[in-house]
């Protein structure tokens, strides 16, 4: 059995194996039509039992559209119905606050809710204009369901629009997120620019520190300062408008990590590395935003230590290093008290470790099946690797998995406000596990 075992490890290693290498060649674009010529044959049996129309044919085109809907199915499964991922999505908009100061944050989300607010978000594009309605979704798919000649094809757009549907409440937290983080941009320039007006080397440096410019890359503060450079009598205020623009776009960017296939590392922009990474960019991002607005890792280490014991003075870039690690830590206490109150696990809110990046379903299944296969792994990760296949095919497959494990846990739960929180899609500890800790604590 376990030769068996080995064998069969070995040609689903293979079998992948042969499919990274059509990733590696799809950094060129080949990806697409290597996938196409392999997927050919099912495309023939299906269309036999007519569940894709007779002139339907597999191009690399096509292919890249259904990993691209196969990602969005996927993201529908973990978040579509689940009000607490809104709800824990909703503090992200604080993100610029490392920059900007909290204060400026808490005034672009006044700012937003106003009717000037919401033409400023509105003129910068930082939203998507369409606006999904979870009630015409749901009609919109009710009057195109039946009678269906595709039968796949009608399917899939009743199960991506009830996905939409539920998505409405997390797409509105995402959407408030960008306006505020604009907003918040702006407002640091507009209530900045006037250390520039006497074209002082002090006010330039206060403008920096202030705006949090400083740690920016030298084009982003190129981009933001040509407006702000001589200005013409009588422009001052035009010239703050579009800076003020400028770099509120660039805040939403950095800190919402607003997604396109452009911005995506390398070995995403691919078929098969969308359907490995999808739920990568977060993690990712976020690593970027830290890593730039603390100033690095090695230099801060090194400056900040120096300039303590030299008495010397801190940089531009070193001082907003300072201001955005001690407003992290601060934020980061206040949403780790909020945990201790509500017995909600905050420990991942705003904060991630990017090294733990696990890939997207498709990744951790075939990881898993081989963890299955194979000989070298205990009988203990073999477990675990088939409970996650179970989850693979009894979430993943129906399209309100997330939604659908949030329920039956919450039905599992005798204490009421626990299965509430559970029922929402919080993660706690259920009245069992926190009998299992008190227990242990007992034994020390």
């Amino acid at each position: 059995i376990p030769n068996q075992q080995r064998n069969n490890a070995v040609t689903t290693l293979d079998i992948m194996n042969r499919y990274m290498d059509g990733v590696m060649n799809g950094v060129g674009g080949n990806t697409g039509a290597w996938t196409a010529q392999h997927l050919g044959g099912l495309v023939t049996q299906m269309k036999k039992f007519k569940l894709l129309p007779k002139d339907y044919e597999i191009t690399p085109k096509e292919v890249d559209r259904m990993a691209m809907e196969l990602t969005s199915y996927f993201s529908g499964v973990a978040m579509s119905a689940r009000p607490a991922l809104a709800f824990r999505n909703m503090w992200q908009r604080f993100l610029p606050g490392y920059k900007v100061g909290f204060g400026t944050v808490l005034d672009a989300q006044r700012l937003a809710l106003t009717q000037e607010g919401r033409l400023l978000v509105q003129n910068s594009g930082v939203i998507p204009q369409e606006v999904i309605w979870a009630a015409d979704e749901v009609g919109s798919m009710i009057k195109s369901f039946g009678g269906a000649e595709n039968v796949l094809g009608e399917a899939k757009m009743a199960i991506q629009k009830l996905q939409n549907a539920g998505l409405w409440l997390y797409r509105k937290a995402d959407h408030g997120n960008r306006a505020v983080s604009y907003l918040s941009g702006k407002l640091s320039i507009d209530r900045n620019a006037h250390y520039l007006r006497d074209g002082s080397e002090l006010g330039r440096k206060q403008f920096m520190i202030s705006t949090g410019l400083a740690t920016d890359t030298l084009t982003v503060q190129n981009r933001v300062l040509q407006h702000l450079t001589n200005v013409a009598p009588g422009q001052w205020d035009e010239a703050v408008r579009k800076a003020g623009n400028e770099y509120g776009m660039r805040i939403a960017e950095d800190s919402q990590y607003i997604y396109n296939k452009q911005n995506a590392p390398m070995w995403m922009q691919n078929v098969p590395g969308r359907l490995a990474g999808q739920f990568g960019m977060w993690p990712t991002a976020f690593a970027e935003y830290m890593m730039r607005g603390s100033g690095g890792v090695l230099k801060p280490m090194i400056d900040l230590p120096h300039a303590f014991l030299t008495g010397g003075k801190f940089s531009e870039k070193d001082t907003v290093a300072l201001y955005f690690m001690a407003r992290h830590a601060a934020f980061t206490g206040a949403l780790v008290g909020l945990g201790a109150a509500t017995g909600v696990d905050t420990t991942t809110w705003n904060r991630t470790n990017p090294l733990g990046f696990e890939g997207g379903p498709y990744y951790q299944f075939a990881r898993d099946i081989i963890t299955i296969l194979g000989h070298t792994e205990t009988d203990f990760d073999r477990n675990i690797a088939r409970a996650a296949v179970r989850r693979f095919v009894t979430e993943n497959f129906n399209p309100f998995g997330g939604f659908t494990r949030d329920i039956y846990e919450a039905s599992q739960e005798p204490d009421p406000a626990i299965a509430l929180l559970m029922a929402l899609g919080m993660n706690v500890d259920s009245s069992r596990e926190r009998e299992l800790k008190a227990r242990k604590e007992q034994k020390r």
